[in-house]
């Protein structure tokens, strides 16, 4: 559990209450009200907490994604905020938040959730994130949700909409907590649309973060680093900063684009991918640079990164990938550093000439 505290520098960090892991980062900002882990509630009240409905995990033929937020949903997050916070009241909340659900989208709905929730829990809006954030039960409980995870997209709707109003905040920048619980929420779910008004509104402070927790110990968070900043997230808005010049990014896909989850590298794959959208001559630039001792894992990455160009059968995408394709790489890598053997008469080294021509063969396109 976490409580947000003033403080005027912290530390590297790490605190453990049931699944939730908070790693504080070193700020150069003084007098910044960031999240600290602490102990708010104990064993007991965590005991209480329910996970989403189990019928939430998979959606019926003929059902709408929408309806994972849905009344039952609803009552489930209004008793896991009454468990944290006692004095919320469930039953407006849910009569409120449930007033015209149908026919909404699934977007929809988050939005009326999230303004509801902001109505009803208290003002200052650290106050109100601490208390969402405590309503999250033990990831023990969210085991197999599959699609069910979306019953948390309200808490990131609520992040993004009033996660920099620092007017809201009793005038204090709620930038650093805002981060840190959208790190926490993507291990459950993803942070992925609700970072996007950070990275436009606060772009250097939000790419600072980023860039550092390509580190991190989960694969969701790694990710998210990368799922995140992609200029044209679908589903998510654009970041027009990032359309026009993605290079801030560079570092981020640099760091990841040998990770060893795929579930990561797929992730730098698509943002490459929208890079070359609207800057196709430097993503096929970097792809170039990462066929340089790329492993049969990144060779995959480039083939996936530059599909849409070699649809449209732009030559240069069409040629990297190609020279992408494992057999490819491994003939090019042959022609490149010929043998050598030793003239033990010259007491010197001179190249052996291959009488083997190197050649692609033809397979399918992994």
């Amino acid at each position: 559990m976490w409580k947000i505290v003033p403080m005027r520098s912290f530390s590297d960090q790490r605190c453990e209450f049931g699944q939730l892991f908070w790693g504080l980062s070193r700020s150069e900002e003084r007098g910044l009200w960031v999240a600290s882990p602490l102990t708010l509630c104990e064993g007991a009240c965590m005991a209480k907490l329910k996970a989403p409905p189990a019928g939430a995990g998979s959606i019926q033929k003929g059902s709408s994604l929408a309806e994972i937020l849905s009344p039952p949903a609803l009552r489930v997050l209004a008793e896991n905020l009454s468990s944290a916070h006692p004095a919320f009241a469930a039953e407006s909340f849910v009569r409120e938040a449930a007033r015209g659900l149908g026919g909404q989208s699934l977007f929809q709905r988050s939005h009326q959730i999230a303004a509801v929730l902001r109505s009803h829990l208290p003002e200052r809006y650290e106050e109100a994130l601490e208390i969402l954030m405590n309503s999250m039960p033990s990831r023990e409980l969210e085991k197999n949700l599959g699609l069910g995870v979306f019953f948390y997209l309200p808490h990131s709707q609520f992040i993004a909409n009033y996660g920099l109003d620092a007017e809201g905040n009793g005038g204090r920048d709620p930038f650093m907590a805002s981060m840190l619980a959208q790190r926490e929420l993507t291990q459950r779910f993803t942070a992925e649309f609700s970072v996007r008004p950070f990275l436009i509104r606060e772009p250097e402070r939000s790419l600072k973060l980023l860039k550092q927790w390509v580190e991190h110990e989960s694969e969701h968070v790694r990710r998210w680093c990368s799922e995140g900043s992609r200029p044209r997230l679908p589903w998510g808005m654009r970041i027009p900063a990032l359309i026009q010049n993605p290079r801030p990014t560079r570092s981020i896909l640099e760091a990841l684009k040998d990770d060893s989850s795929l579930y990561v590298r797929r992730s730098v794959a698509n943002h490459l991918g929208d890079v070359a959208k609207d800057n196709l001559d430097l993503a096929l630039e970097w792809a170039e640079a990462w066929l340089k001792g790329a492993s049969p894992q990144r060779l995959w990455v480039i083939r996936h990164a530059l599909r849409y160009p070699a649809k449209k059968s732009v030559p240069r995408a069409l040629k990297l990938r190609k020279l992408a394709k494992p057999l490819a790489a491994e003939a090019q890598s042959r022609v490149a550093q010929p043998k050598v053997r030793v003239n033990k008469k010259a007491k010197s080294l001179r190249p052996v000439k291959s009488r083997v021509k190197a050649r692609t063969p033809k397979r399918a396109d992994g």
